[in-house]
């Protein structure tokens, strides 16, 4: 979930960070977009070259990901919310303050009000990409 993307050549300004949450199928309507490219149809991922140039800080507000049957999660800011589906368990983080997942904070009654917009947020994009997997309420 934290692996960096690092992108460089002679038109990409060098020095820019940016902590924008992305797809690893972004990369592929990025490099058409770089090579002066037009896909030949729609495609479903985002260009991320405004990421580079600074017209854009992100292109997604959350991302979703899904592990056979085994895993789901959504991350959507600093906040990361995981669902194991053989345990019934639900884990949520804050990245900002724990980027190394430590501190499960589904409990926490400081962290209650992020717990169900998290939720419906994964629900809706389960709805969105066609996963079947029921969540608990």
């Amino acid at each position: 979930m934290k692996v960096p993307l690092v992108i460089a050549g002679p038109d990409i300004p060098s020095g820019q960070r940016r902590n924008g949450l992305t797809y690893m199928q972004d990369i592929v309507p990025t490099l058409l977009d770089l090579a002066g490219i037009s896909p030949a149809k729609p495609m479903d991922y985002q260009n991320l070259s405004p990421l580079f140039y600074g017209s854009r800080d992100s292109v997604y507000t959350s991302v979703y990901g899904a592990y056979m049957d085994l895993q789901r999660m959504v991350r959507t800011g600093d906040y990361e919310l995981i669902y194991y589906p053989a345990f019934e368990r639900f884990l949520l983080f804050n990245l900002k303050m724990d980027p190394q997942e430590q501190n499960d904070l589904i409990d926490s009654q400081e962290e209650g009000p992020t717990i169900n917009p998290l939720k419906a947020t994964m629900r809706s994009m389960q709805q969105q990409l066609g996963d079947p997997l029921i969540l608990p309420p």
